[in-house]
């Protein structure tokens, strides 16, 4: 390991994994643009929505969605998003100023990522050496979660940049001196106020500096460590922080009612039934194995694994200041009730960083198995980027919402009634563009509307399903399933219609098929499958 320690090497290598993070990022980065078929939406619901609601924090029109996040940053940076967009409109060359502020938006949360990956290889460098930096780098730069929601303006990259800034701070705070905190103490605490105003939740991370401060008293004994808190250092963060989140999210401080208005919807949102969870283990269990195993890669995920058991058999303070902030941020998650692989954003970098650490304890504790690991360490990387090729080819190419449009053109008559159905007015994201010449009509599930009218009388030729609807309505029992989906699946499988088509893009890189490392909605709204049901007829009346 010591060979990386060189300046040259250690700067030609990070420079390598930057360009192929970079790579791996922008090739997808103008997946579900505005386009012709669809020039008011991009394919992903948590952009053209958000866009306007921060158009109208601009304008004084508030709702409570605008701070649901605890903060208005998010809503902030997308109306800078809007205003570069519309700068460099003829650069972009989008064909709406929609699809050039979404494309903005991307861009700027690739360059995040990749300024994640630098704080995360230096980071590594200041706690571990040269070797575990690097490593850390190249295991985040191919964590699948970090490139493939990198390629989208959700707040969640932006959100892991600051976590990781303030790991960086802790660790400095670590590995310096008191005549040093004062600074880095302020600027913990700005960072905090910054991802507090961003996303609430990211508060957890502020036990970062304090935790890096017990850590470097701990020779002194148990007695030191009150005096190592109860200090300026920690006052400082605090003001730090709170000035830091009045100016990134000053509408929460005008307008708390609005604030407390928005955390009531999150609240609703997160204890709220989530179909895609039901069935599938507590949320530890499923945050634990079925969704971090989603956000890291199977293999990647085995390492991180390993180097948490490490951590706890084996504490030292770079990796105690590692697992602490993490075990504490996991056990958030694990109460509640939505599981998505995004949520997992901010632990996948302290993960690839006690991966790294572990790779390199083994080494310098035998080094005669330095070329086994070096070997294993290898083909962990080259099966991860395997499947983010995979995915990516997926991404990069055309869209299934397109193959389903193009279907009904080929196999269709003109002026056929064609249904698709939505979770709720103006839910069009993972429905495909219905061609100009069809009858296009809605059903409503959240509209109260009787699922009998798809089996009555014209106007119901074809029924059209996406994934994450079918997908439960076969997976889950009747009673696990609203009332209104349930009352649907009876519809579909009762006879009335016969399945026509079934347009999916499978996860394949060489004839290696990783559809079950994306299974996550997160990977869903890229790649959400399409059914096609033709009407065959009214079921027959019941005997009397």
């Amino acid at each position: 390991m010591r060979r990386f320690g060189t300046p040259a090497i250690s700067t030609v290598i990070l420079a390598l994994i930057l360009l192929l993070a970079a790579a791996l990022r922008l090739a997808g980065v103008h997946w579900g643009l505005p386009d012709a078929a669809h020039p008011d939406y991009s394919w992903h619901p948590d952009e053209p929505l958000p866009i306007l609601w921060a158009h109208w924090m601009a304008q004084g029109h508030f709702i409570a969605k605008q701070f649901i996040y605890g903060g208005t940053l998010h809503y902030s940076i997308l109306n800078a998003y809007y205003h570069y967009g519309t700068l460099l409109a003829p650069i972009l060359g989008g064909i709406s100023p929609l699809a050039n502020t979404i494309l903005v938006g991307r861009y700027v949360v690739v360059a995040a990522s990749l300024l994640t990956i630098f704080l995360v290889y230096l980071t590594g460098r200041q706690l571990f050496g040269v070797a575990a930096g690097l490593l850390a780098a190249a295991f985040l730069a191919l964590s699948p979660v970090h490139i493939f929601l990198a390629q989208n303006v959700r707040p969640d990259e932006i959100g892991t940049l600051f976590v990781v800034a303030l790991l960086y701070l802790s660790a400095l705070i670590l590995r310096g001196d008191a005549a040093r905190d004062r600074r880095h103490f302020i600027a913990a605490g700005l960072v905090l106020g910054g991802a507090m105003a961003l996303r609430l939740p990211l508060a957890v991370f502020g036990i970062g500096p304090m935790l890096a401060c017990l850590l470097r008293e701990r020779c002194a004994g148990p007695a030191a460590w009150p005096w190592a808190l109860l200090c300026r250092r920690l006052l400082l963060l605090g003001l730090a922080a709170i000035a830091a989140y009045a100016v990134c999210s000053p509408y929460s401080l005008l307008h708390p009612d609005w604030l407390i208005q928005g955390l009531q919807v999150q609240k609703q949102y997160q204890t709220s039934v989530f179909a895609d969870a039901i069935g599938r283990g507590p949320g530890i269990y499923q945050y634990g194995w079925l969704t971090l195993r989603q956000a890291l890669g199977l293999s990647l995920y085995a390492l991180a694994l390993a180097g948490v058991l490490l951590a706890c058999c084996r504490p030292q303070p770079g990796r105690l200041l590692i697992l602490v902030p993490a075990l504490c941020y996991f056990i958030l998650l694990a109460f509640i009730n939505w599981i998505v692989v995004r949520y997992t954003m901010p632990l996948a970098p302290l993960l690839a960083l006690l991966a790294a650490s572990l790779v390199v304890a083994a080494v310098q504790g035998r080094p005669g198995w330095c070329y086994p690991l070096y070997a294993a360490v290898i083909a962990a990387l080259a099966w991860t980027l395997a499947a983010d090729l995979a995915f990516l080819r997926v991404q990069a190419g055309r869209n299934v919402r397109d193959l389903a449009s193009d279907w009904i053109v080929a196999h269709t008559p003109a002026g056929a009634a064609i249904v698709d159905v939505q979770q709720y007015q103006g839910d069009v994201y993972l429905n495909p563009v219905i061609p100009a010449g069809y009858v296009h009509n809605v059903y409503l599930l959240s509209g109260g509307m009787d699922p009998q009218i798809l089996t009555q009388g014209d106007g119901h030729d074809y029924l059209i399903l996406n994934q994450g609807l079918y997908d439960n309505m076969e997976r889950l029992r009747p009673g696990e399933l609203s009332p209104a989906i349930d009352a649907l699946r009876q519809v579909v499988h009762g006879g009335a219609y016969r399945l026509e088509a079934q347009i999916a893009r499978p996860v394949e890189f060489f004839g290696i098929d990783f559809s079950d490392e994306f299974t996550s909605q997160d990977y869903q709204i890229i790649n959400p499958g399409q059914r096609i049901y033709r009407f065959v007829a009214a079921p027959a009346p019941a005997p009397e």
